[in-house]
């Protein structure tokens, strides 16, 4: 599993998109314990973590990976294109996901 982190809030998103390029963006909110169910995309995938505290488990095919959040940087967990993931807050949590496709 692919963990990237960046020193300032907004980095990774700005650092991650190409120019010329379509993204689709979306935030998201769980609670702790709610999750999002298992899926795959055509496109890669960032899903980014803010500074701050809490946790979230992170599934990409059979690896399963507890992910603390960083007080003072920017988590981003790397999903390749086609493979099947799922992610589940073991606190609540806001992120943000990007794809370099709107699938």
């Amino acid at each position: 599993m692919k963990i990237i982190f960046f020193d300032r809030r907004g980095k990774a998103e700005r650092v991650l998109r190409k120019k010329e390029v379509e993204h689709k963006i979306v935030d998201h909110k769980l609670l702790a314990g709610e999750s999002v169910p298992s899926d795959k995309h055509k496109s890669r995938e960032w899903i980014i973590l803010p500074p701050g505290k809490g946790a979230c488990r992170v599934q990409i095919k059979k690896e399963v990976k507890t992910i603390e959040l960083d007080a003072k940087r920017e988590t981003v967990i790397y999903v390749p294109r086609g493979k099947e993931h799922s992610l589940e807050a073991v606190a609540d949590l806001s992120y943000t996901v990007l794809r370099d496709g709107m699938d």
